[in-house]
């Protein structure tokens, strides 16, 4: 709002943005950037609202996500992320969740190469656990090797991985048949796979 580059044009559409009354908030002076009430000195959430401001609401103009990122420039989520809102679980929780394991793949050679675990509760609740995130040209041995050795995933599980890397998809299939010699063998699909689709819906 300080921009010495903004027009007052500029500055009273911002101004509109702000869904709180003028002076029941401040932002912190360190980061992580956080928006407080400052009635209480707690962070603003749906359940620690300032007061309102009528104004803006009447006039259709207030927008919480639009104010914070550019009335106040704080980094702040998109509203239509899928990923929003997730709590921390510590990682003996998650272990000890009676649930059965999905595992997703994303592949990286200079880039790291992502694996997470899911697990689903059957009604609203998903799990996810970073397994690895490391560029595969960092790994020394084949993709398929150190999923093993590391034991990075289950030995019998259903692995989703990236589409786009079809010949590395492959790679790890065709290496995963040396796994059935061992009793340890990945169900492959890709995530195009409509069967994969399947799965990944029915969660």
């Amino acid at each position: 709002m300080d921009n010495p580059f903004l027009t007052d044009g500029i500055r009273n559409q911002l101004r509109g943005y702000n869904p709180y009354e003028w002076g029941s908030t401040y932002v912190t002076k360190e980061p992580p950037f956080t928006l407080m009430n400052s009635s209480n000195d707690k962070e603003v959430t749906e359940m620690n609202l300032p007061p309102l401001n009528k104004l803006n609401i009447d006039n259709g103009t207030s927008d919480n996500w639009m104010w914070l990122v550019y009335g106040l420039g704080i980094g702040a989520e998109k509203p239509n992320k899928i990923y929003k809102g997730w709590k921390q679980c510590s990682d003996e929780y998650f272990d000890n969740l009676n649930f059965e394991s999905y595992y997703g793949l994303d592949f990286g050679v200079t880039a790291e190469t992502a694996v997470v675990e899911v697990k689903y509760d059957g009604d609203r609740t998903f799990y996810i656990k970073e397994k690895l995130y490391r560029p595969a040209s960092k790994m020394g041995i084949p993709l398929y090797e150190y999923l093993q050795v590391k034991k990075i995933v289950d030995t019998e599980c259903l692995l989703v991985c990236d589409s786009a890397k079809k010949s590395m998809v492959d790679d790890l299939s065709n290496g995963s048949k040396f796994w059935v010699l061992f009793s340890l063998f990945f169900k492959l699909f890709s995530s195009n796979n409509p069967i994969s689709d399947f799965m990944l819906t029915g969660l």
